[in-house]
């Protein structure tokens, strides 16, 4: 019993240096100061919403997509109904009429499923990126503008947005709960994307070029983080953009709250093998860059030591003569 119990304490220490480990170097990666464009630029865009049977956010999303701040002429909202049975369709075209961007809705014929819709949306679009979001979340408005910025960066395949948890008017333990791990997540991706790419992307918000993904063929729940390990495969990086912003609403019923663990449960091993090949490429660029700082730091010493030495010799043979 003693040999299981110390067992037990050994493998909890692992487990928390690791971890501890793990977060100290992304934490410190992530303080790296995101890269700044001189230019603004406002590539031409799709933004997808796929949705099933959602009347009941709808209304709230379309008022929020009103607000977008970006080139009215370089953007199309395409909404894509998954097989709806309630009035979606309705609302979409209700809340729609004088909308600002253009704006489409097109039935999934492949069989239902996001990933499906996804399959089946993405042959129909030719702007240079496409914008994936979902139909329960907000945005702020200038989030689309703040992903777009990335593709100035030609190596750049895809971008994945901040989420940011809105405060439930009850239920603040599990407010406090997300708040913790988003607090983590957030350090992990800033951290993966200041060093290469992101091993995780959440699906409420992100972007890609189009070229990368039109013949995209998605197949499993977790389509975000397939997705961009499609790209990776491809030699493109995936970024985390801290100031694009979406928010998501933590759910209140415990069944929604199971559903959504679960998910990440799945997330964490759908495409594990790719996704912990990128972790490990990750921390091997990071230990790379910090070898090369190190050698950096080492020879502007010697250069100051050696520059000092000449000016103390130099001083000493002149006080000679």
């Amino acid at each position: 019993m003693n040999f299981l119990v110390g067992l037990l304490i050994v493998l909890i220490n692992i487990v928390v240096l690791i971890f501890g480990s793990y977060t100290l170097i992304y934490y410190v990666a992530s303080k790296k100061p995101q890269k700044q464009f001189d230019k603004k630029i406002f590539p031409k865009a799709t933004l997808i919403i796929p949705f099933y049977n959602e009347e009941k956010t709808l209304k709230n999303k379309i008022k929020n997509l009103k607000e977008i701040d970006y080139k009215r002429d370089r953007l199309n909202i395409l909404f894509v109904n998954d097989h709806s049975s309630d009035n979606s369709i309705k609302i979409i075209k209700k809340e729609t009429k004088n909308f600002p961007f253009k704006c489409n809705i097109i039935n999934n014929e492949n069989s239902q499923g996001k990933s499906n819709a996804l399959n089946y949306a993405f042959k129909k679009i030719d702007s240079e990126i496409t914008i994936i979001t979902d139909a329960d979340c907000l945005m702020d408005k200038e989030s689309i503008t703040h992903l777009a910025q990335n593709f100035q960066n030609k190596k750049i395949g895809g971008v994945c947005a901040r989420m940011v948890m809105a405060k439930p008017k009850n239920d603040h333990l599990t407010y406090s709960k997300e708040i913790n791990y988003r607090f983590f997540y957030d350090i992990w991706r800033k951290g993966e994307s200041n060093i290469d790419s992101i091993s995780v992307c959440n699906g409420a918000l992100m972007a890609f070029k189009t070229d990368l993904i039109k013949e995209a063929i998605l197949t499993s729940e977790v389509d975000d983080t397939e997705l961009i390990f499609k790209i990776i495969k491809k030699g493109f990086k995936i970024q985390y953009e801290n100031d694009a912003i979406v928010y998501e609403v933590v759910p209140h019923k415990h069944s929604e709250r199971i559903k959504q663990k679960m998910r990440r449960i799945r997330e964490s091993f759908s495409s594990d093998i790719e996704k912990y090949k990128e972790q490990v490429n990750n921390l091997r660029l990071y230990l790379k860059e910090a070898e090369k700082r190190i050698t950096q730091l080492e020879e502007e010493k010697n250069t100051k030591q050696k520059s000092n030495s000449k000016k103390k010799s130099g001083f000493n043979f002149f006080n000679k003569n």
